[in-house]
């Protein structure tokens, strides 16, 4: 699948610093979309809630997930 190819290939991106890379990834799909749910469950994303009635889709309210990826090493602020 091409969308697999490309946003597997933008995650795959080598972060030579932490701070290229943000302590963490958000992004939000809506529940039906099970291909990219999985997609972003490979790449390390994780369920944070559901977004109940989050949108107006084709005349019906439609839920979504919120999903994450957090940093395997984030960076941290220097001690006071």
């Amino acid at each position: 699948m091409a969308e697999e190819a490309v946003f597997g290939g933008l995650l795959q991106l080598p972060y030579p610093t932490p701070e290229l890379w943000r302590a963490r990834l958000e992004l939000t799909v809506y529940t039906d979309n099970a291909p990219a749910i999985a997609l972003y469950r490979k790449f390390g994303f994780e369920v944070e809630g559901t977004h109940r009635a989050f949108a107006l889709r084709r005349g019906v309210l439609v839920d979504a997930l919120a999903m994450a990826r957090l940093h395997p090493q984030p960076p941290r602020l220097p001690a006071a």
